[in-house]
């Protein structure tokens, strides 16, 4: 179960851009345009008896919000970059390099600031359902938009937010749209690394069958112990315990990897060369053997963002990659993480012959439409290069043999959809798992309802498996 040991294709993700200028225009008279939502038909208002997002604060890729009875009390923005290269657009103004060039980090804005932020309702013109907007201004360079999903969901479900934020500058003609989408954390989820008794060195959650870890674990790695946890969880599965060997392991990998980057030439970033000194101990049964762990079916991952959340979404996001962290016999891991670098070591040797894992599940909503190609190595170009669809997957148990006759993607209205099938007889990178994928050779509608259907054998006997599941209402991917 591993994308990375010995005679197996090493591979790693190849980081994509969440937020991505997708446009820069000039204003006449000092006056910028509004951002506005196709889907927005410009009835707005604040519920009386707001159900929208829960209260409390939640956490994200690039912001933090503290939400108090429909109210946004604290905002906290980060590793937003919004530059403007007036060289290329010669009518416009040239602005000042500390309003619009580098990295805006508003830091934490309170008081007279956060009051220009607020939640309300806006209808959606094709669904007829009132969506949650976070709208408002930051600071006086920028509003912001966004919209929670699942949009129909109730509040105890509401787990991201996507939108825009538009940066002005108050003293030139131009401005920089940026789109944006951020994984959050819902406020019961949040754990206080420095206070045992809230998760800080113990479970991840009072309720979790595991997810335990080490008291010595950093708040990044408690991060990601919960965001592959929050993921298990939605498949069923059991929890993943952090260990020290694991966690150990990952984040000297990654301070290998991040001290001597210049070295590695044409190595992969998995490897190590052992006369480089600690923390370089060589290949990853060295490493193991270096750390204490004597585990079965060791793995790695590797992505080079230096964010445990981002880098756990962009592995679930991608075939070879997803499959280490939703393996049904996975029962740890450990993360490691250093300047453009994430690692994750997993292992176990858990029960998992009747398992039956499919990702997206059954009923899963808010999918991503499409999925760009960005691994390492990368799956078969769908028949139109990528982008295609998303991800698809179907894990068995450790042993378990199958064999696919027939596969099908469907929209709601019953339209074959064409796709690209692996399986461990046409993709060596699967020859290690039981494990298959399929998708979409274009990027699939928003909004529409797909159904997945497959048939074979599964050890020996006739099997056969259709599940649905529905995508984002706005076109999304990684």
């Amino acid at each position: 179960m591993s994308v990375f040991a010995a005679n197996r294709a090493a591979s790693w993700l190849i980081p994509g851009l969440l937020f991505a200028v997708v446009s820069v225009t000039g204003c006449e008279d000092g006056a910028s345009s509004n951002p506005e939502s196709i889907n927005d038909s410009g009835e707005t208002g604040n519920s009386s008896n707001y159900a929208g997002p829960p209260n409390g604060t939640w956490v994200g890729d690039y912001l933090d919000i503290v939400i108090e009875s429909g109210q946004v009390t604290l905002i906290t923005l980060r590793n937003i970059q919004c530059s403007l290269p007036n060289a290329d657009f010669p009518g416009l103004t040239d602005c000042k390099s500390e309003v619009v060039e580098g990295d805006f980090d508003a830091g934490v804005i309170q008081g007279a600031l956060s009051v220009a932020l607020k939640l309300e309702t806006v209808k959606n013109q094709v669904t007829g359902i009132s969506e949650w907007h976070l709208r408002g201004s930051v600071g006086p360079l920028s509003e912001l938009d966004g919209i929670f999903f699942p949009m129909d969901g109730p509040p105890e479900q509401f787990t991201t937010i996507k939108g825009t934020f538009l940066f002005k500058a108050t003293d030139c003609n131009c401005e920089s749209r940026i789109t944006f989408q951020a994984t959050l954390t819902p406020p019961d989820q949040i754990k206080d690394p420095d206070n045992p008794g809230n998760g800080g060195g113990g479970t991840v959650g009072p309720d979790d069958p595991g997810g335990t870890f080490p008291e010595d674990s950093d708040p990044q790695q408690v991060k990601a112990l919960e965001r592959v946890n929050w993921y298990r969880e939605q498949l069923g599965l059991p929890m993943l315990n952090a260990i020290a060997p694991l966690n150990a392991m990952a984040m000297d990998h990654c301070a290998c990897y991040s001290q001597n980057q210049a070295k590695y030439g044409g190595m992969s970033p998995h490897d190590e060369n052992a006369a480089w000194g600690p923390p370089c101990y060589g290949g990853l049964g060295e490493r193991a053997a270096a750390k204490g762990y004597n585990g079965g079916g060791l793995s790695e991952v590797m992505a080079f963002v230096n964010d445990p959340y981002k880098s756990v979404d962009g592995w679930i996001a991608t075939l070879y990659h997803r499959l280490p962290l939703t393996d049904p016999s996975t029962t740890e891991m450990g993360y490691g993480h250093a300047p453009g670098c994430d690692t994750i070591n997993s292992g176990g040797s858990g029960s998992s012959s009747t398992w039956e894992i499919a990702y997206p599940y059954d009923g899963q909503t808010g999918v991503d439409t499409f999925w760009n190609g960005y691994e390492s190595p990368q799956p078969l170009p769908p028949a139109n290069g990528y982008p295609s669809g998303p991800i698809i997957t179907v894990q068995f148990g450790s042993g378990v043999t199958f064999s696919i006759t027939d596969s099908s993607i469907e929209d709601e209205w019953g339209n074959p959809v064409p796709h690209t099938l692996l399986t461990p007889k046409n993709d060596q990178n699967l020859a290690w798992s039981a494990a298959l994928s399929l998708y979409s050779d274009d990027p699939l509608k928003p909004g529409v309802e797909y159904t997945v259907y497959l048939s074979g054998t599964k050890v020996n006997q006739p099997w056969e498996k259709v599940w649905s599941f529905q995508t984002a209402p706005m076109a999304q991917g990684q």
